[in-house]
This record gives structure tokens, sequence and C-alpha cells, in this order.
């Protein structure tokens, strides 16, 4: 597998999440433009809107931690890594990664385990869409899952960059 490979599944990764995640969002506007529309003009407000607009915007906020986290974009101190060689730099920023995707991992079992004792339980959301739970505890569990495919993409185009470094193949 080569570096620009492993790019190109990241980009559709990307582009993927951020269309989910701006769908989201699309939905959420709409239907507060709808919502404030209604309940001004008409005095019939939509009854279900803010729970829709509060479950969309867990999505959206666990979907843009996950892309933020691939394009690195999330607050970090690297000025002390800064100082070291490249391929010392690159070993970090790889054990780092290892580190994030271990703890990943392990968030996204204590996730799926909340969330198969919610869905025993039938536990829902309040209000008007009576959502259960469990939709909204698979939103981390989907940011995990990208965190992690993130993280072991991150790696993996760390040790090809080193081994093209090394002049093999």
């Amino acid at each position: 597998m080569k570096t620009q490979q492993i790019e190109n599944i990241e980009r559709i990764l990307v582009k993927s999440t951020t269309f989910v995640a701006t769908m989201c969002l699309t939905i959420t506007c709409l239907v507060m433009l709808a919502q404030v529309f209604l309940r001004r003009v008409f005095n019939s407000p939509i009854v279900w809107a803010e729970d829709l607009a509060v479950f969309l915007f867990i999505w959206i906020t666990f979907l843009g931690a996950a892309i933020l986290f691939q394009k690195r974009g999330l607050s970090s101190v690297d000025t002390f890594v800064m100082l070291f060689s490249e391929k010392v730099r690159l070993l970090i920023e790889a054990l780092m990664d290892l580190v994030i995707l271990i703890t990943s991992v392990y968030l996204m079992k204590l996730s799926l385990d909340f969330m198969v004792r919610q869905q025993a339980l039938g536990h829902k959301l309040g209000g008007a869409l009576g959502i259960p739970i469990w939709v909204v505890t698979l939103s981390i569990i989907t940011s995990m899952v990208l965190m992690i495919l993130f993280s072991a993409l991150a790696i993996l185009k760390k040790m090809l960059v080193v081994r093209e470094a090394k002049g093999g193949k």
C-alpha cells in the first residue's frame, strides 16, 4: 500500500463524514426555521423540532470531532516535539497515534456496553420524538470508529514514509 492510497482512503472518509454532518446541520437549520415560522405566524409550533435539533447537534459534534482529529485540528502542544529530527518526530507522532488508537478502542467498547444496556432497558430520550437513547450513543461509537481508522491510517502512513526514506519499496 502506498501513501497516496492511504490519503485517498482518508479523503473519502473525511468527505463522507463531512457530508453527513453537513446534512445534519442543514436539516437542523431547515426544521428550526420552519419551527420559528410556524410558531410566530400560525401560533402552531412543531412539537418535535427542538428534540430533533438536539439529537442532530449531538451527531454533528461527534462527527466534527472525528474530522478535526484527522485534520490535526484539535489542540496540541508540539513545541518540544518540533525540536527533534523528522525521523524522531514521526516516531513520537506514531506512538501518540497508537495511544489514541488504544484509547479510542477502549472508549468504543465502553460506549458499546452502555448502548447495549440502554437498549435492554428501553430508555428513550424525553420529548416528542421518543428516540431511543442508544441512537445517541451510536454517535459516540461512530466517532470512535472514525478516530480508530484515522489513527491506524496515520500510523501506517508514517511507517510508509519512514520506509520510503530508507529507500525501501
